[in-house]
């Protein structure tokens, strides 16, 4: 599995978008009745009401359906990609077992930290222009950013900005920059189409693993 060093991973999620999502019918029973999670997870937290349903299970997984959006989230193993995911394959049994659905959008999304000083200066310095209007105006000290790639089949948009988070582990303050990562397919698709798009998750981890270590020249 291809890693990031010197970069902290957060974690990653899927999210499927569908006006026909019914949030009532997706219950910590469905779940495991459906073989969709596995009878070894330990469910960690949940709430379920008519348009919200959130639950959190100890092994890092959370599946939480409100509205019109599934999202399947997965937290990360020490900092570093988990070596096997299991939300491609909860996002496919769920599909599998919401009917024939149409989804108007897929998402594939990974949160990563590059801890660094001075993150919103990089940011300016690294991934700003530097033309005529830099020496009109005072010093640019701090910027987010916006990039987006064409990928075959999806759009990759990335998203940087300057943050101090609290380490899971050390639970120290650290300056870094929010890496905010979106594999973005457009819709309508079906379960077959869907499955496709899943089956390309660690295509996609790869993909990005590489556009970001030339992004910050690594």
């Amino acid at each position: 599995m291809s890693q990031l060093p010197g970069f902290l991973i957060d974690s990653s999620n899927i999210v499927l978008v569908s006006p026909a999502i019914n949030p009532p019918m997706v219950t910590p029973e469905f779940l495991l009745n459906n073989k969709i999670v596995q009878k070894s997870w330990k469910i960690k937290e949940q709430i379920v009401v008519p348009q919200l349903v959130n639950i959190a299970y100890s092994n890092g997984v959370l599946i939480k359906v409100e509205g019109a959006r599934v999202q399947i989230d997965e937290s990360a193993d020490n900092d570093a990609f988990r070596e096997i995911y299991q939300i491609p394959t909860v996002s496919k049994k769920l599909i599998q077992h919401l009917g024939s659905i149409e989804y108007s959008a897929i998402g594939m999304n990974f949160k990563i930290f590059y801890p660094v000083e001075n993150a919103g200066k990089m940011i300016a310095s690294k991934f700003i222009s530097s033309g005529k209007w830099r020496k009109k105006i005072p010093s640019l000290s701090h910027a987010e950013t916006r990039l987006s790639f064409q990928l075959d089949s999806s759009m990759l948009n990335v998203f940087l900005s300057p943050k101090i988070i609290r380490h899971k582990q050390t639970l120290e303050n650290k300056n870094v920059i929010s890496i905010d990562c979106n594999f973005h397919y457009q819709g309508p698709f079906k379960r077959m189409k869907c499955d496709e798009i899943l089956g390309n998750w660690t295509k996609r981890q790869t993909e990005l693993v590489k556009i970001v270590k030339n992004l910050f020249e690594l």
